[in-house]
Formats: structure tokens, C-alpha cells, sequence
């Protein structure tokens, strides 16, 4: 009946993905222990077929799938002539980034370092573009995501573009699964029927929720208000559609044509516009001219999603005012800021470049900021968020703030001493978060992206485990706090992964006490609904598998003997299936001279 009602869901999904994307979706099902597991892929569709141009022989983007099948890699090679859609973005290293989207999904960059004058896609900033690209070099970073390929690139020819505002008598003209731009201002959102929801329980405006627990017809919320807290509210019988986000956005063009855009996911956010930072989650407010790009749908409606293109043409008189106040206040904050510095107050320095860092601050501010930083002395400095490629402004992070307004602190106000001191008493569970809610781990990662010694980032994994670890030792693991439970995890996959001797001792040596303690799949310690084991012995095993490429090849060659006893003691136990796993997965790259395949 099961193996039924699988392949009944599979035949779904098949029929439904088929329908909206361009290619084959295929689809496979396994069994893992006692879950299905149905296998998405996307094939793409025929044959690649190459096209004569005006700038010679080009080739569908979606040819990148083809020479994939064949372990091409790079897909395009240097010299390639492509016809790509794609958003056009600026570039901070260059002039333009073109952005593949390939059927609403995100895809490769393509990244164009000079273009003719007068320039063909200045008008086009933020909006989707088809074009012809010549191929370059593929470019070069330190961290690629999956299927997403970087080229240079050169423009030889734009190919189409979008209709602008469009008439709406006339929408049925434009295919399914195609863009339109609407360029105009501004009006405002409608309420979704979550925001009705919560209303009418009394919360404020700007109040939501991601999600509810259940029981019968009682459903708790969790819902975060607009100054960053929580409020838990349980409610009896909740109306039908009680969490729908959808909302409708309205522009209205020059001409007088109004424009409903529907936003499933809620409120759109800026991908651009001609004022800094708005790339930061906000929203068009009412008076802002704005150019969005929806995609037209089957039934002939307009959609467009939150991170969708959104670009900002002309901000309102609201908008540009604040603006403007906000650059004069920090100018006269940085002039202080010097002031401090020339006079030692490294103290009230540190406090004010917190205070500075937490605003939104365009390039130029950060760039002196951490100018003023290099003033001061070492011990003085207060820790911040890098450069990066990712991040080449040196921006705060979503850890940052997730952390400071969880414990209601400015680290970025904090010397090195400072900063571990509170991380310790915060991994450790000694602090309580008393603002929104946020995950204490993240202190970790800050620990290394603030330049904190991996000495230091030991002692505060050490510090986690040997604080949380008392605690849970001998009590079923569904009575565990999820504090604990979480943040005994992220040590270990966390100190697992520091790289140092000292560490890859600590963290074998972990896997021996949790081995001769008992502390894996006794009864009450994981949850068997589950196909995952949730315990401490395959938690450290499973940090180890993680990340065994970073630890010290002499430390993993040492302890491959006891590995192959350890799965040996293992492998008659149903239970510890997915220990056993992962300890052959590391044997096997031991004696594979520390080479995955």
C-alpha cells in the first residue's frame, strides 16, 4: 500500500514539474531504513541546437546541461558565443553582472567589463535582458555554489527585452513563463490574510509568523513583532488560511494604469536603485518609483516573488529625506569619531564605531570607519565583520545582528578579550537571550570571521560541551532542551572542523567517551519515526565525516585502527546504521590517501 501511495505522489510531482519547467523531470524512489525517498532530476531538453546570428554561430544557454552530461567542466570554454536571459546587475569589480534566469531559477553570472558608448544596458539596470554574450575566462573564486558557473564576458548583442506596461487587455499576448517590466509608482500593499489574522488578535502592524504547531484545531504561534521580539499565542478553530502570506502589490505608470501584482511570499525587496544599501530587505514604500520585472502566469496574472527583480528608479520624497538625514548624522558621528581616537578615548570610540556599524552606511562610510579602526591600538581594536568576495565592504552580517539583538549587545563595540568573554558565558548557556530569538552557535563562526585565535575558538567549543554536556548525559534525548541538544551538535561539528591537532585529539577523544558511556541509540535517545539518529556518538562521528578534508592527515592515520574496531563493534547494531556509515566513509578516505571519489 505504502509503495503505492508513493509512486502515486511520484506521478504527481512528474505531471505537475513536466507542466511548468523546460526539460524532462525524471524521478527515482528508494527506501532508507523505513522512508521513501523520491529523487528529483531535471533533464534538459533535446538536443543543443546552434544558431546562425549576426555575430556568428551561438548557443542556448541551456546547452550547459547538455555538456554537463558529458563532464564538461567548464560548460563553456572561452571564445563561446551564448545567447543568455538574465537580470542585469551592477558589478562592484566591473561594470555589469547578467544574472541567468533560466525559467524563474537562479543560475550562472556572466560579467561584462565593457560595453560600447553610448551603453546599451544602462537603461536596463535591475530588469531582465536577452542577449548575446562571447565568453571568457571563467572566473576564479573562493567559494563556487553548486551548478552556478562565473564567466567574463563581452556583449555582442541584446537580443529582446521584456514589454514595459504592457496594456492589460493585452497580457494574454505575452507566454506564459515570460517577464514583463512595470515601471511606475508605488501605491501600496494589500493586507494577506495573515496580517488579517494576526490584527485581529491585537498585534501590531508589521507583526508575522513562520510557522505554527498544531494539535487538533488548537495551533500555537510564534509570531515576531516589529521591534524584533516574540510573543507565543495560542489560538482555538483559527479561519481557514490563517498563515496564507499572499499579498498584492499596486503600481500605478505614468499614463494612469494600475497595476496588481501578486506577491505569494509577501512584500517585495529591492534588488537595486540609484540610493545605496537597498539590497538590505527593504521594501518600496508608497511615492517610490519603481521598475519590477513579474513573470506572466497561465491564468494571466502577474507574479512576482519577494528577491525578485525590484529596482528602485526614483525613491519617495519619505525615503530621500531619510536618506539624506542619515548621511549628515554620520558624517558629524565620524568627526567625533576622530576626535576620540586623537584624545585616547578607545572606549568611547569602540561604543560609537558599534553604534556607527549598526546603521546603514554606504561604502565610502565603512571604508573610513575601518580606516579609524587601524588608528587605534591592537589590544583596542574592536572585532568586525571582514572584507571577503562575498562580502567586499565588510558589511554586518545576518550573524551579527542575529546575535545582537538576541542578547541585546553590540559586538562590534567589543575588543578581542571582550567578544570571547561573552562568547563563552553565551555558548555555555550562562546567558540568556532576552530579545528576538537567534542561534548561539553562530558565535562560533564570528569567532573566526572576527580573526579570534583557533586556540581561542577551541576553548569556547571545549567550553559549550563542557557545560551542556552534564546536562543531558543519562536523560532521553526527547527531554533534552533543544538548546543544549543544538548546540552540543554545532560544537563538535564546529571544533571537528578547526583543523588544529589539539582539537582532532579533543574531538576523538569525545568519540571514545561517548562509545564507552553508552551515549548512542539507547532507548528514549532518538526519536524512531525518525530515519536520522539524533545521539552524541554519531554526532561526533558525523562532525568528523563533515569535515575530515580540514583535520590533520596524522591525527585521522592514528586513529584509523580504532575506527575499524569501532565499526566492527558497530555493524551487528540496526541501530547505529548511519554511525556506521559515516565511519566507513572515513576509513575509506584514510586508505584512499586522504582522497574522496
Amino acid at each position: 500500500m505504502l509503495d503505492d501511495e508513493v509512486r502515486r505522489i511520484q506521478d504527481a510531482l512528474e505531471t505537475a514539474l513536466n507542466r511548468e519547467c523546460t526539460g524532462e523531470v525524471s524521478f527515482t524512489s528508494e527506501k532508507e531504513g523505513d522512508t521513501h525517498v523520491i529523487s528529483i532530476r531535471r533533464k534538459p531538453a533535446g538536443e543543443p541546437v546552434w544558431y546562425a546570428g549576426e555575430t556568428g554561430l551561438y548557443v542556448d544557454w541551456k546547452e550547459k546541461f547538455a555538456r554537463e552530461e558529458k563532464e564538461i567542466y567548464p560548460p563553456f570554454q572561452e571564445g563561446d558565443q551564448v545567447k543568455v536571459t538574465g537580470f542585469i546587475e551592477p558589478d562592484r569589480q566591473g561594470l555589469y553582472r547578467i544574472h541567468v534566469d533560466a525559467d524563474g531559477r537562479i543560475a550562472d553570472n556572466f560579467f561584462v567589463g565593457e560595453v560600447l558608448s553610448p551603453d546599451p544596458l544602462q537603461g536596463h539596470v535591475g530588469m531582465p535582458l536577452e542577449v548575446i554574450l562571447k565568453v571568457g575566462q571563467e572566473r576564479k573564486q573562493n567559494y563556487r555554489i553548486s551548478d552556478i558557473w562565473n564567466y567574463d564576458a563581452q556583449l555582442l548583442a541584446i537580443v529582446a527585452a521584456p514589454p514595459i506596461n504592457p496594456d492589460p487587455r493585452t497580457l494574454d499576448a505575452i507566454p506564459a513563463g515570460k517577464r514583463a517590466i512595470i515601471d511606475g509608482k508605488f501605491m501600496g500593499y494589500s493586507k494577506s490574510l495573515q496580517d488579517k489574522f494576526l490584527e485581529s488578535l491585537g498585534f501590531p502592524d508589521g507583526s508575522s509568523f513562520g510557522g505554527h504547531s498544531s494539535v487538533g484545531r488548537v495551533v500555537t504561534l510564534t509570531v515576531h513583532l516589529p521591534d524584533g521580539k516574540t510573543q507565543e499565542r495560542t489560538v482555538n478553530n483559527p479561519p481557514q488560511g490563517f498563515n496564507d502570506t499572499t499579498i498584492t502589490g499596486k503600481i500605478e505608470t505614468a499614463e494612469g494604469t494600475v497595476y496588481d501584482i501578486l506577491m505569494p511570499n509577501g512584500r517585495v525587496t529591492f534588488t537595486g536603485g540609484v540610493l545605496e544599501n537597498l539590497e538590505r530587505k527593504k521594501s518600496p514604500m508608497p511615492g517610490d518609483h519603481v521598475r519590477i520585472a513579474p513573470m506572466k502566469l497561465k491564468t494571466g496574472i502577474l507574479r512576482l516573488y519577494s528577491s525578485e527583480p525590484c529596482y528602485l528608479v526614483q525613491p519617495s520624497t519619505e525615503r530621500l529625506d531619510a536618506y539624506n538625514a542619515l548621511r549628515h548624522r554620520t558624517e558629524e558621528d565620524i568627526t567625533s569619531l576622530f576626535q576620540r581616537v586623537d584624545n585616547a578615548g578607545y572606549a568611547e570610540a569602540r561604543t560609537a564605531i558599534g553604534t556607527l556599524r549598526s546603521h546603514d552606511l554606504t561604502a565610502e562610510e565603512l571604508r573610513i570607519i575601518r580606516d579609524v579602526i587601524a588608528l587605534l591600538p591592537e589590544k583596542e581594536r574592536p572585532v568586525q565583520v571582514p572584507q571577503s568576495e562575498s562580502n567586499p565592504e565588510g558589511e554586518r552580517t545576518f550573524w551579527t545582528k542575529a546575535i545582537d539583538e538576541a542578547y541585546q549587545v553590540t559586538l562590534e563595540s567589543m575588543t578581542k578579550d571582550e567578544f570571547t568573554a561573552f562568547a563563552a558565558r553565551a555558548v555555555s548557556g550562562d546567558l540568556h537571550k532576552i530579545g528576538k530569538d537567534a542561534d548561539t552557535s553562530y558565535l562560533f563562526g564570528l569567532a573566526r570571521d572576527f580573526g579570534i585565535s583557533k586556540e581561542t575558538q577551541e576553548y569556547l567549543m571545549t567550553t559549550c560541551i563542557d557545560t551542556r554536556l552534564p546536562k543531558v548525559r543519562g536523560i532521553p534525548w526527547r527531554q533534552v532542551a533543544f538548546d543544549d541538544k543544538y548546540n552540543l551538535d554545532q560544537s563538535l561539528k564546529y571544533l571537528a572542523g578547526i583543523g588544529t591537532e589539539s582539537a582532532a585529539n579533543r574531538i576523538f577523544a569525545l568519540v571514545r567517551d561517548f562509545e564507552e558511556n553508552g551515549d548512542y541509540h539507547k532507548e528514549g535517545w532518538r526519536d524512531h519515526r525518525d530515519t536520522t539518529p539524533e545521539d552524541l556518538l554519531y554526532a561526533a562521528v558525523s562532525a568528523i565525516r563533515s569535515v575530515m578534508s580540514r583535520m590533520p592527515k596524522e591525527v585521522l592515520k592514528r586513529e584509523e585502527p580504532y575506527l575499524i574496531q569501532l565499526q566492527g563493534r558497530l555493524s551487528q547494531d540496526a541501530e547505529a546504521a548511519f554511525t556506521v556509515r559515516d565511519i566507513s566513509g572515513i576509513i575509506h578516505y584514510i586508505q584512499n590517501d586522504f582522497k574522496w571519489d
